[in-house]
């Protein structure tokens, strides 16, 4: 591996090549709040897109979300001008456990000291 000092500026090195994903690292196990996508909102800027810090969201299709490689970071809905992406519990979109549900969990979660 060359040393820094090594490196021409902006030169990015190591990782997948553009466009690719780098297989062996995915941040899903990291997300406590998940976007879901409503098509009757989205006008199809591409906002989330090109904002998504982690390449989890399809250029061509935007309903299209890489849930392996999202790590709930909320930047899709901040950025979105109609409010197509929301955030959701993952709790609630992956078992389907209603708010009052929810609620208790973290409640208990709080008392076990997570």
């Amino acid at each position: 591996m060359p040393r820094w000092e090594a490196l021409a500026p902006g030169l990015i090195e190591f990782g997948p090549d553009p466009g690719q994903r780098n297989i062996g690292f995915t941040t899903s196990f990291t997300r406590y709040q998940r976007p879901v996508h409503d098509a009757t909102k989205c006008i199809d800027c591409k906002q989330c897109t090109v904002n998504c810090p982690d390449g989890a969201i399809d250029y061509i299709d935007t309903s299209k979300i890489d849930y392996d490689y999202c790590k709930g970071c909320g930047v899709c809905s901040q950025v979105c001008p109609t409010k197509a992406k929301t955030m959701v519990p993952e709790l609630k979109a992956v078992e389907g456990l209603e708010d009052t549900e929810l609620i208790t969990l973290e409640e208990a979660l709080l008392e076990f000291g997570f």
